[in-house]
């Protein structure tokens, strides 16, 4: 890690996102690294084939993707970028896809992302992003769980 030079951040905009903002940064500061803030918008590409018009759906892709940049921008300006060099991105589709995506094409060093810490039937249901992409990664993930975090 200590030649990490990039990080990539995934967020999803939770509750405890602005905690792992901070420890990124914090974390990248020491390191001397630049971050990368990556927020994936969901594809609704799947929704065309059922009762919803297709053009609204489309339309609502483009108003997500629009405003989930705004609020990229924003973030970054306030949370991150006063403390470390950071870049905002957002991306479209499968958010563990995605995250893997860029970390090959960005050529991370290292990712930090936190974890809603979900277990049972409740990680059964919804998944884990968090889990898929640490199996998956070509970079090493930092995992971090907002809700055990001091502050």
């Amino acid at each position: 890690m200590a030649h990490s030079k990039t990080i990539l951040y995934p967020c999803d905009f939770s509750a405890n996102t602005k905690k792992v903002a901070a420890y990124t940064a914090e974390i990248a500061d020491k390191l001397g690294a630049d971050v990368i803030a990556l927020y994936v918008v969901e594809d609704l590409g799947r929704w065309a084939r059922t009762v919803i018009p297709h053009p609204s759906i489309d339309q609502y892709q483009k108003e997500a993707e629009k405003a989930a940049r705004e609020k990229m921008d924003a973030f970054v300006k306030k949370h991150l970028a006063p403390r470390v060099p950071a870049t905002p991105a957002v991306m479209r589709g499968d958010p563990a896809e995605q995250i893997l995506q860029a970390a090959r094409e960005k050529k991370v060093d290292l990712m930090i992302m936190g974890t809603h810490g979900r277990s049972g039937l409740e990680h059964v249901l919804f998944g884990s992003v968090a889990e898929t992409v640490v199996t998956r990664s070509p970079v090493p993930v930092l995992v971090v769980t907002p809700d055990r975090m001091p502050g």
